[in-house]
């Protein structure tokens, strides 16, 4: 997954939801992962707004389950609306593909949890 994050096309966005479903699926701790399918998918919402509708659900939804502080600041810096709270799924805004692409390339060369800012 992080290859296709940090280079791919969106040929794999459907598998990258259903990873992300079951990633997000208590009682999976795998943050990394979950993370590194956002910066993906993120990448990819000009498929239309059911997908960012989608994304928007799963995250909300399991948001609880999501207590790591990584997660959580990841989200708050690159994909803000995405938190409980934010606007409706149909006004979450895109983030930007070039900045997830930077950090997935960025997270290969020094470990996710090493890169929560990017210059």
């Amino acid at each position: 997954m992080s290859f296709l994050a940090a280079a791919g096309d969106d040929t794999a966005v459907v598998d990258a939801l259903r990873r992300l479903r079951w990633v997000l699926r208590p009682p999976s701790r795998d943050v990394e992962t979950r993370v590194t399918v956002l910066a993906y998918v993120g990448q990819h919402l000009g498929s239309g707004q059911e997908l960012t509708t989608e994304v928007v659900s799963l995250v909300r939804t399991h948001w609880q389950s999501m207590t790591e502080p990584f997660e959580r600041s990841w989200i708050a810096r690159f994909w803000p609306d995405l938190a409980p709270g934010g606007p409706s799924p149909d006004r979450v805004r895109s983030p930007d593909p070039a900045t997830l692409r930077r950090w997935a390339r960025s997270s290969m060369m020094l470990g996710q949890r090493g890169v929560t800012t990017l210059p």
